[in-house]
């Protein structure tokens, strides 16, 4: 009975040290690898039931990115890289804002994010005005909000080339869509301004980024959520040790759990069978 006692004493004790650590030495080792700080623990942010590991990404081709750039070079599968979480692509190609109106609802109760970045209006441009655009990311960022999702809003990309026609009317939409997400009290992020207006991140249609401007994308987003998490109280999460999160780290509470079966189980097995060798009993399972 005491050896029992001193070793499931063993496993709290080594869950409660060194669970801290070793989740240190793995943040360290995944910021070596990407030069990406790792964001905080799930915020304060009151999410419901939905998970703030997964997000959502919103769009038209843009987001989808393929066929114009491969899959692991869209700027969801970007992000999901440098964030460790799980980045759903839901872009469609030729896709326009009124489309993510339709769409949002839908989306949400199939995948319960924790955020949504909504990128659209690349389509719209010259179809309807800028207000109208606008009103209807508004709508997809209230309903997400309404849902407890934390929504991202964008600015539309830049062209060059066959379609520079369209730049003065983004400028206006890119102007509108900043000013009344930001009177609205969501983040905004800026890819136009990420872009710099350089074409050497589009390809050759003038439109869709190439896999550099995806990159820049997914970095525009990626500093977005750090700051919707330091609004929300980045950081929370207090519970100490680590989870088994989306990204399979095994954690101090999980590893208690693991202590007390293995002490429970040997205990058990001791009072039934004082002499297991003579009798094993194999448990499946």
């Amino acid at each position: 009975m005491q050896r029992v006692f001193i070793f499931a004493l063993f496993f709290f004790t080594l869950c409660l040290t060194l669970a801290p650590q070793s989740s240190l030495a793995s943040a360290e080792l995944q910021l070596h690898k990407s030069n990406f700080q790792q964001p905080a623990s799930p915020p304060a942010h009151d999410f419901g039931d939905n998970d703030p590991n997964v997000i959502l990404a919103l769009g038209d081709s843009i987001t989808e990115g393929t066929p114009f750039v491969g899959r692991s070079e869209t700027y969801p599968a970007h992000l999901q890289a440098m964030l460790g979480r799980t980045v759903i692509n839901a872009g469609v190609g030729g896709a326009r804002s009124r489309d993510g109106v339709a769409r949002i609802n839908g989306l949400l109760r199939r995948y319960k994010p924790g955020y949504v970045l909504i990128m659209y209006g690349a389509n719209d441009v010259m179809e309807r005005s800028a207000e109208e655009i606008t009103k209807n990311l508004l709508t997809i960022a209230n309903t997400a909000t309404e849902n407890k999702t934390i929504p991202i809003l964008a600015t539309v990309t830049p062209v060059d080339g066959p379609r520079i026609g369209r730049k003065n009317f983004i400028l206006n939409l890119n102007e509108v869509i900043t000013t009344k997400a930001t009177e609205s009290g969501y983040l905004v992020a800026d890819t136009a301004t990420a872009f710099g207006w350089e074409g050497q991140y589009l390809l050759s249609d003038g439109l869709h980024p190439n896999s550099a401007g995806m990159e820049i994308l997914a970095q525009t987003y990626y500093e977005k959520i750090l700051e919707a998490e330091n609004e929300n109280g980045g950081g929370g999460g207090g519970g100490g040790g680590c989870t088994i999160a989306a990204h399979g780290r095994l954690t101090g509470d999980w590893l208690i759990v693991l202590a007390g079966l293995f002490a429970l189980f040997f205990l058990g097995r001791r009072g039934r069978n004082p002499h297991p060798a003579k009798n094993a009993e194999v448990i499946t399972g």
